[in-house]
């Protein structure tokens, strides 16, 4: 585990979010250091959103990973029909560079590189508000304003084929996340919602802000991460996923 996703003053036993150490106790944090947790909070879910973007997992995202993951949103819109035809590839490159590709268009963007970027992006009030056009256009690869306005429900089967092909998701684990976490009824609006607090909220006590962490914090064996998202434990601990 990198040192950075380490929440500040976890007890030495601290194995890692999602996990138990040896004697199967859960993983917390000093709600004493809120502040401190927050940023850790935040830059640990920065780390799942560059994760999307980076086909290849190797904490670069380079041009190679934009083509992917373009055929990515573009498998997902030819399956979901969300949108009659893709976004020509010259908007698609200007996105990738306007957003992720901040040492140069179409330049390689190491992880620590970009997080130290989305830190100076906003003041923490504007993040929401500043971030939300980002993922607005992102969803735009694959559907359209007027169908997200629609408020269509989107029922488990389209839950787990976007997931499966976006991440490579565990389809087992899409499913019973879908079951544990989405919110009922689930529409495209209400997941671009969630795509911002996700890039943007750093509530650690607000369950909204897990959803999309929840999905994303698979086990690489393949079984679900923890299944509760967040329990108060008295006054002084915090039980993080």
């Amino acid at each position: 585990m990198e040192k950075e996703d380490v929440p500040p003053s976890a007890p030495a036993w601290y194995p890692g979010p999602g996990t138990s150490d040896v004697t199967g106790r859960p993983t917390y944090v000093d709600v004493d250091t809120m502040p401190e947790i927050k940023i850790w909070f935040l830059h640990h879910k920065w780390r799942q959103w560059f994760r999307i973007l980076d086909a290849d997992q190797d904490g670069i995202i380079s041009a190679d990973d934009m083509e992917k993951t373009n055929a990515k949103l573009e498998q997902i819109r030819l399956l979901v029909n969300f949108k009659d035809s893709a976004p020509s590839e010259e908007e698609q490159r200007k996105w990738w560079n306007d957003h992720v590709f901040k040492r140069g268009p179409g330049e390689d963007i190491s992880l620590e590189d970009y997080i130290s970027y989305l830190e100076g992006f906003a003041e923490p009030d504007l993040r929401p508000v500043k971030f939300l056009p980002i993922i607005t256009q992102f969803f735009d690869f694959f559907s359209t304003e007027e169908y997200r306005k629609k408020k269509l429900i989107l029922g488990e089967r389209d839950f787990v084929k976007f997931w499966t092909i976006l991440v490579n998701i565990d389809e087992r684990h899409c499913k019973y996340m879908f079951i544990k976490h989405v919110p009922s009824p689930l529409t495209l609006a209400s997941l671009l919602d969630d795509f911002v607090a996700l890039v943007s909220h750093d509530d650690v006590l607000n369950n909204d802000n897990y959803r999309l962490l929840a999905v994303l914090k698979q086990n690489h064996n393949g079984c679900c991460s923890n299944p509760d998202n967040i329990t108060m434990l008295g006054k002084r601990w915090l039980y993080v996923v």
